[in-house]
């Protein structure tokens, strides 16, 4: 999952629907096209694949932050 931020790095975090934390990590974006992009790959910190559902998303970006929610479905 590509989520666009124009930053050269930053905290991303992922929280399950119930808030728990699922994924953290300090990052630089990389470049799609033509945006700068982090990514999640639907993995949790433990490196097993997270569970289907509703996902928040956290970029601390140096003096801001962005939010966001993602649905992640798994077949």
């Amino acid at each position: 999952m590509y989520i666009p931020a124009n930053a050269t790095e930053g905290d991303l975090t992922i929280h399950s629907s119930g808030m728990d934390l699922a994924y953290h990590a300090h990052q630089q974006p990389t470049s799609r096209a033509g945006q700068r992009v982090f990514v999640w790959d639907g993995r949790t910190s433990d490196g097993n694949a997270a569970n289907t559902g509703i996902y928040v998303f956290v970029f601390g970006l140096g003096n801001r932050t962005v939010t966001g929610k993602i649905a992640l479905v798994r077949k």
